[in-house]
């Protein structure tokens, strides 16, 4: 298994300062902004912004990308299907050059190993997090194919906690609305 540092495997670059591009009359775009990531549930609630066509085409999502968050807590997610979305501040853009399955890498910056390196790196300041101290990150890479076995894995036991998730709060629903019939019978 190979230990590589980020910065060798990967370009990696801030996202858009996207407010400089406000313009009232271009159409509507849709923006990545740092809320709308979360660690092993992806991209949520894109925003909506008018935005000038004024900027490098590197700031529209691309599948693979990998974005990371660079204010704690740093989580990571993989581009699936925001392809052609304006990439916004405060997120580091990875684009893997060499032969990384994203998925299995967006699994390693989420892990409590890479949390320890940043925390490392910025001197236990986890607020903020530099390009710099993403780019020293010392990754250990396998052969792709044990990537792949691993992203596998990984998947289905995220699969088995989203719907450990699901039961519970259908539990609480259940348990609440008991109390609430009990409650009003009068």
């Amino acid at each position: 298994m190979e230990k590589k540092l980020l910065g060798d495997v990967a370009q990696i670059y801030m996202g858009l300062t996207f407010r400089r591009y406000i313009d009232k009359n271009a159409p509507n775009v849709e923006v990545i902004v740092y809320s709308s990531l979360k660690a092993y549930k992806g991209i949520l609630n894109l925003q909506e912004e008018t935005l000038s066509k004024d900027f490098n085409k590197k700031y529209y999502a691309k599948k693979g990308d990998i974005l990371m968050k660079t204010i704690a807590p740093n989580d990571a997610v993989c581009v699936t299907v925001e392809e052609g979305s304006v990439i916004g501040d405060k997120i580091a853009i990875i684009r893997l050059m060499e032969d990384i399955d994203p998925m299995f890498l967006t699994y390693v910056l989420n892990s409590p190993y890479v949390k320890r390196q940043l925390h490392r790196l910025n001197d236990g300041r986890l607020k903020n997090v530099s390009l710099n101290d993403i780019k020293r990150l010392k990754i250990k890479i396998p052969e792709k194919q044990e990537q792949l076995k691993y992203v596998d894995i990984l998947q289905l036991i995220d699969e088995k906690i989203k719907t450990s998730e699901e039961i519970l709060k259908a539990s609480k629903d259940l348990r609440d609305g008991l109390i609430n019939d009990l409650l009003e019978v009068e």
